[in-house]
């Protein structure tokens, strides 16, 4: 299933990381750990853009350059979505129950 996914593109991986306050690193249950704390204290959930008229799809790759290159934040389609772009070079892709429980310390 996730043979066909494509890597998210370099700059926008780089951008994004740069955003969280994050350097580079193998896959790892601490890597997406720490990945997923600083996305929540980095990462509006912003949902104002609906109310001003604006049209955003929920792309996962679209999602990840607007967090990473134009600032913006989203709500969880475009959180989850851009979050699981960082994932997929683990062995074994995070659920959202391992996500959870990777987050609360008990992975």
């Amino acid at each position: 299933m996730f043979d066909s996914v494509s890597p998210l593109d370099p700059d926008v991986r780089r951008a994004y990381l740069a955003r969280l306050d994050v350097d580079p690193a193998p896959p790892s249950v601490e890597a997406m750990r720490l990945l997923v704390r600083r996305h929540a204290e980095h990462v509006p959930y912003e949902t104002l853009w609906i109310q001003a008229g604006e049209a955003w799809n929920i792309d996962p790759y679209d999602s990840a350059a607007r967090i990473a290159l134009r600032g913006r934040g989203g709500y969880c389609y475009h959180m989850n979505g851009a979050l699981s772009l960082f994932q997929l070079g683990c062995e074994r892709p995070f659920s959202f129950r391992t996500s959870c429980e990777v987050f609360a310390g008990q992975a």
